[in-house]
């Protein structure tokens, strides 16, 4: 296809984003296929003539290139030895020999490829998959090659990083040469010290091109005018990882520190920088210490760099204060400086913190900075504080989104460095999430409420006996967003529950890592809103909560969908009289206000205007929940429907939801005899549907059945195909014996009190006797009036679902005529 072989009205891009999502199929075989297949077409591409290379790249030939990045390298962290070795195999093939190589196409496409990687590492809110496979393979490739290889590669990358310095401007260079080379060094250099052997020879050679490379990159990155990150940034960050890695001479370290203390402190690089050179800052402060020519301990460092900030945010907020009096281009400059001084803040306040650190070795910016921690405070209100000095009433100017967003994630550093203060803080992450968006910024107050969100997520892995009663409030951001109003997708969807989309995201990521941790339970509803987030409005967010729960949730709670399916109806259809429900929405141990809010969060719409689409989306989560349980496991939720639904309303007289709603004669319904009459509705659809049957592979639209096992099988096949014909026996029995008696009762009820419910009950008779004839038969024996009944029901049912097909076949007749 490559090649101009392609069908009419189908573009290539389509065929690599095929491939792509192949690469991450369930089958072995398919995701080695299509590794080996997207590989072979970008060497393809690579073989050609570039005719393309000094000017625009050809588009098939970068989102090839993309695809293979994102697709293809995070392949080496797959759990299959085999796909482990061919994505060893393909990276030597596609990447490393065109390097070592030399020059050519081909070794530009692989430059090319490495800044691809660069740039999926450096995404905001990246899960550092394609990083930690690089990781990876550069510690299995160094495995599995000789010293001399690897000398040779290291030489080529040491003469590319001196290619990049000796030009006279980097930013006319190709963006790959400046990120490419770097991506590479970083992967190599963090690496345990015993893996590389090569390592000695590396360090005798020398690193002075990194220093040399880091004081290039700093003048190129605080010359720029680009607001954003590019691929400067992108190296520049890279280097600096690589510096924190190796070892420096005292006097060269010296200088370094010093030098990037100026930079830092004068707010000159962005933040995507920032923390990478805070990070040099505290691997090589303890060697400056040995030289002459700069004594400063880190302690120095940091206090000085605190009180830069202190004096940088005050100027900051002093200025946009103002409001009116700048014009647009100085306040989008100020705001920029607030936010460097905001974020550094954090960082410099995280330096000796480790997860597994001692909770007495807390550092209180309160204490060493007053003025500094009540700035911090200050800005993360909606308003600025004052305005104009010579203004009596002086005017409140709203807090920029993306200040406040930064100062949420700073304020979250501190509460870990201090509990006290996380104490106290609680109350402000949390009623950031449960407060309402404001209408005139939307996409901004997402931005704060997701950090919010995620600062709380880390102080529960810290504070868990602090965090532990905000659970309803973090939870109800699965569904931040949407509303509970019916359109022609079951919710409302607007620009604020797209923009949203992060925020579900991460809780349910961050949620999952909480569960699976044990750092919390399935407690409340907290699993019933995992389960409304199966149907999300975003295909993302439905497809990692389908993958967390049908996975490694699963993996780890075997019974988690059978133990809560019955439950599941309650809570999805709002029955909230049923005793189940109550009992589930009771076992959380908060305060009445966060039980009132838990319950009405989880938003999944039912009737109103249009009742099929919300029955829709129902169906679909229950369908989802089926399709991860085994047959032993199916005849239990059989029976437990027809036991604590079915039977429920048989037996209830007044005192349940659903046997009022069974025994009401007229007038119209109360909520929660509607509730009731949803939960019978889709009881009585699921006892139906082919989602429920056992021993037999069913097709997705037909009812028919079709049985397992019938010749050329193997002794395991044959087992399978007697233990389900065995199931299906026992699902019959069960029929006859429980369903059967229950449903004749229920139908009497039903006819007495002229429910509408008739209808559906009698529906389902009328499949129970296309499904199961002999036993129906066998079991109405002695009511024939009943009978004939279903009968006559089944004979209706059959009729009806002829007709849509006879009046299709009328139509392209009488067309033909005319």
């Amino acid at each position: 296809y490559s090649q101009h072989r392609k069908p009419q009205g189908t573009t290539l891009e389509s065929y690599v984003e095929l491939l792509g999502r192949l690469c991450g199929d369930q089958s072995l075989t398919s995701r080695k296929a299509a590794a080996q297949a997207l590989s072979e077409w970008v060497m393809l591409e690579h073989q050609k003539n570039d005719e393309n290379e000094e000017g625009d790249k050809n588009k098939n030939q970068s989102s090839l290139e993309i695809t293979w990045s994102t697709c293809v390298v995070p392949m080496v962290l797959d759990s299959e030895p085999g796909c482990v070795q061919l994505t060893l195999d393909l990276f030597h093939k596609v990447v490393i020999s065109p390097l070592i190589g030399g020059e050519g196409s081909e070794s530009n496409g692989a430059w090319r490829i490495l800044s691809c990687l660069s740039e999926c590492t450096e995404q905001q809110g990246s899960n550092k998959t394609e990083y930690e496979a690089m990781r990876t393979i550069a510690r299995q490739w160094v495995e599995r090659h000789d010293n001399e290889t690897c000398i040779a590669l290291w030489e080529c990358l040491r003469k590319r990083a001196f290619f990049v310095l000796t030009d006279n401007d980097i930013r006319i260079r190709q963006e790959y040469d400046v990120a490419a080379v770097w991506c590479l060094f970083q992967a190599f250099t963090d690496q345990p010290k015993e893996i590389c052997a090569w390592k000695s020879w590396i360090q005798d050679t020398g690193f002075g091109f990194v220093i040399e490379s880091i004081y290039k990159l700093l003048d190129e990155t605080t010359k720029s005018t680009i607001d954003k990150a590019s691929a400067t940034h992108y190296a520049l960050r890279s280097c600096l990882q690589v510096a924190k890695r190796i070892a420096i001479p005292p006097d060269e370290a010296a200088n370094l520190v010093e030098r990037l203390r100026d930079v830092i402190g004068r707010f000159e690089i962005g933040t995507e920088v920032m923390a990478a050179a805070v990070a040099v800052l505290q691997k090589h402060a303890s060697f400056s210490e040995q030289s002459d020519v700069h004594n400063h301990s880190l302690d120095v460092i940091r206090n000085d760099l605190f009180e830069k900030c202190e004096t940088k945010i005050s100027q900051m907020m002093e200025s946009l204060g103002q409001g009116p009096l700048l014009d647009e281009k100085d306040i989008i400059e100020r705001e920029r400086n607030l936010v460097r001084a905001i974020y550094l803040c954090g960082e410099l306040a995280m330096l000796g913190f480790s997860a597994s650190s001692n909770r007495n070795n807390e550092f209180l910016l309160s204490d060493r900075h007053p003025r500094l921690f009540r700035y911090l405070q200050a800005l993360l209100s909606k308003t600025l504080p004052g305005g104009h000095s010579g203004s009596s009433s002086p005017m409140k100017r709203a807090t920029p989104g993306s200040i406040r967003a930064h100062a949420f994630v700073t304020w979250g550093k501190l509460c870990l460095r201090s509990e006290s203060l996380a104490q106290e803080s609680l109350n402000l992450f949390a009623r950031e999430l449960h407060g309402a968006q404001e209408k005139e910024d939307e996409k901004i107050c997402v931005a704060v409420k997701s950090n919010a969100l995620l600062v709380l997520g880390d102080l529960c892995f810290h504070y868990t006996h602090l965090v532990d009663r905000y659970l309803p409030v973090m939870a109800a951001c699965l569904q931040t967003g949407l509303i509970s109003v019916n359109d022609e997708h079951g919710f409302l969807e607007t620009t604020a529950s797209q923009e949203s989309a992060i925020v579900r995201q991460h809780a349910v990521l961050m949620l999952s890592s909480l569960l699976l941790q044990d750092y919390i339970k399935w407690r409340g509803l907290l699993f019933h809103r995992f389960l409304v987030a199966t149907s999300d409005p975003d295909e993302v967010v439905t497809s990692l909560a389908e993958q967390t729960l049908a996975g490694p949730m699963l993996k780890k709670d075997p019974k988690l969908f059978l133990n809560r399916f019955v439950e599941s109806i309650l809570v999805l259809n709002h029955c909230t009289a049923h005793p189940m429900y109550q009992k589930a929405a009771a076992a959380d141990d908060y305060s009445n206000f966060w039980k009132e809010n838990e319950m009405n969060s989880i938003i999944l719409p039912i009737g109103g205007n249009d009742e099929s689409t919300s029955t829709a989306r129902r169906y679909q989560i229950y369908k989802f929940m089926l399709q991860q349980m085994s047959d032993e496991e199916k005849l239990v939720v059989t029976a437990r429907l027809c036991k604590d639904i079915l039977g429920a309303a048989v037996q209830s007289k007044e005192g349940g939801p659903l046997g009022r709603v069974c025994r009401r004669q007229g007038g119209g319904e109360s909520e929660e005899e509607t509730a009731a009459r949803h939960v019978l509705c889709d009881t009585f659809f699921l006892l139906t549907s082919t989602w429920l049957r056992v021993g037999r592979r069913w097709a997705e639209n037909t009812d028919d059945d079709i049985e397992i096992g019938t010749t050329d099988q193997n002794k395991a096949e044959q087992v399978v195909a007697a233990k389900g014909r065995l199931l299906s026996r026992i699902s019959s029995k069960h029929l006859v014996e429980i369903l059967l008696p229950i449903l004749c009762r229920l139908k009497e009820i039903l006819q007495q009190s002229c429910s509408p419910l008739l209808k559906e009950c009698m529906a389902f008779w009328a499949q129970i006797y296309h499904r199961y004839k002999s036993e129906v038969q066998e079991f109405l024996a002695n009511d024939p009036t009943l009978l004939q009944e279903v009968e006559y029901d089944a004979q209706k049912c059959q009729k009806q679902k002829q007709r849509p097909q006879d009046v299709v076949d009328e139509d392209q007749n009488s067309l033909s005529v005319e």
